[in-house]
């Protein structure tokens, strides 16, 4: 037994020994020498100057450190300034037990004060298209085995500029990370990360935690997500996974989104997109909450809750995208939809608007054909009901309406609300697939008091009546002009003990019509 253990422990002397004489060999050598080889290494692959002023520093332990500062890397010859890169300080430390075993452990990665441009000239070549010469090509490695991916606990970037100059359009983005830190406690463990920093000098914020850096890096693997994000105004969180299985993305999880203020989040996008023209809204608030999942080819919202001001919807969607179009399925409610709030009239809109010019020829309707194309886009199935909806003052209970659009044949049956107290009803047909188009329609009326819905828009003293209508139309036509010349069936409408004031005639049979 004495024989063995001497010479397990000459062993050990001679690893330590080999250990000491190594770590001692690295302590004498200036890794500063290494920087004109690294550069010119670099000018061979790039073209491009690479120029490292600062020390590099390589600490010696347990876990040992390599620290570079100072790093700078050429622009283009056409670029706006001379570096495209620069690099205050670059720091990581390893542990070096688990080196022994293949294991690369990064106890901490530090990366402070980068300023990154990337930028195109006027003809769309980007400054990261590097005119040095390309590597030898080599032969495949032969495969030993799924490489180990390393381990990273923790991350800290600092001070991260990047700015990108579109020399076509001439839009320049610019996006900095104030402050960023990633942090696992293997590769096996999930990771925990906040960042701070802003688009345009627009903020931004976003943490939570995301799956291990082995669930990420596995090609058809699927990882949890918690997260929150603000910037432009609009709180976001998701809560779900996320992955590629198969080689398609997949999503499913739960989203929320809060607007405060369309208005403010609307101005905040429109200075970092100039071109964005934003519409016009009265409401200003927004509040979405759904369940998603989207495995690649089809997208489904359920349990969708949205409003809007004090428009609300709910209900369900579903999306295929995977065929030659997409194929929607959508069966929404609602309690209240307030047109007049969501679309107020603009400025321009308040006064009366001039009659259009009629057509050239000198007749009413226009020959313009109908752009019926855009019915063969999609094939749509959609069911709404609606308790109440306000349009330009008048008001709609109990909206109902079953949709179906295939290959441009757009069906609308049944048809039903409710106005003043009075149920209309119908169907209307339109097929856009034929070579000419036809269009079929039935509504009815009972009983409805025009006089009560010209008050809801505020034009009181002008008419009052009740009336009964009934509609049933049919024709073919590829415009306005050929539909109107083609229609055939009966139009029926009475009235009793109706009355209009002839001093208003004039001014109402407008708003009437």
């Amino acid at each position: 037994m004495s024989k063995w253990v001497k010479i397990f422990g000459g062993i050990a002397v001679l690893l330590v020994a080999v250990v000491v004489a190594g770590v001692a060999i690295l302590s004498t050598l200036d890794f500063n020498e290494y920087k004109g080889l690294i550069a010119e290494e670099a000018k061979k692959a790039t073209g491009r100057d690479l120029v490292i002023a600062g020390d590099l520093n390589l600490e010696i332990s347990l876990n040992p450190a390599l620290a570079v500062d100072g790093v700078t890397f050429a622009n283009a010859d056409w670029g706006s300034r001379p570096d495209m890169v620069r690099i205050d300080r670059f720091a990581a430390e390893v542990s070096l037990i688990p080196l022994l075993s293949g294991q690369v452990v990064v106890n901490r990665l530090l990366v402070e004060g980068v300023d990154l441009l990337a930028e195109t000239d006027k003809n769309g070549v980007g400054n990261w298209e590097f005119s040095g010469a390309k590597p030898a090509e080599s032969e495949p490695a032969e495969s030993g085995g799924a490489a180990t991916l390393p381990s990273v606990d923790q991350v800290v970037m600092k001070d991260i500029r990047v700015t990108y100059k579109d020399g076509v359009s001439g839009q320049e983005y610019r996006v900095a990370l104030d402050e960023m830190t990633a942090a696992a406690g293997s590769i096996g463990t999930p990771v925990t990360m906040a960042l701070k920093g802003s688009l345009n000098e627009k903020p931004f914020t976003v943490e939570g935690t995301l799956g291990s850096v082995a669930q990420m890096a596995s090609q058809n693997g699927v990882y949890p997500i918690d997260i929150k994000a603000q910037a432009f105004n609009v709180d976001t969180t998701y809560k779900g996974t996320l992955g590629t299985p198969g080689g398609n993305l997949a999503v499913n999880g739960d989203i929320k989104l809060s607007i405060p203020s369309i208005t403010k989040t609307l101005a905040d996008v429109a200075s970092v997109v100039p071109d964005l023209v934003a519409p016009k809204l009265g409401a200003d608030t927004v509040e979405l909450s759904t369940k998603l999942a989207f495995d690649g080819k089809s997208a489904k919202l359920n349990g969708l809750s949205l409003s809007v001001g004090k428009t609300d919807i709910a209900g369900s969607v579903t999306a295929n995208i995977g065929g030659s179009k997409p194929i929607i399925d959508a069966a929404l409610t609602s309690n209240l939809i307030d047109v007049d709030e969501l679309l107020p009239p603009s400025e321009e809109s308040a006064a009366p608007a001039e009659p259009a010019p009629p057509p050239a020829d000198g007749r009413v309707f226009p020959k313009d054909p109908l752009p019926l194309d855009d019915l063969k886009a999609a094939d749509v199935d959609l069911t709404f009901n609606g308790k109440k909806i306000i349009v330009q003052g008048n008001e709609i209970d109990n909206f109902s309406i079953k949709l179906s659009l295939k290959g441009g044949n757009l069906n609308v049956d049944p048809l039903a609300a409710t106005v003043v107290g009075t149920t209309i009803g119908g169907r209307v047909a339109l097929d856009g697939s034929k070579a000419t188009p036809t269009l079929a329609a039935k509504l009815s009326a009972a009983g409805l008091d025009y006089g009560e819905l010209l008050k809801q828009r505020g034009l009181t003293d002008i008419a009052q009546g009740k009336l009964d209508a009934n509609i049933d139309i049919s024709g073919g036509g590829g415009s306005v002009r050929a539909l109107m010349a083609g229609l055939n069936g009966s139009v029926f409408v009475k009235t009793e003990n109706g009355k209009i004031d002839s001093s208003a005639l004039n001014i109402a049979s407008s708003d009437v019509l």
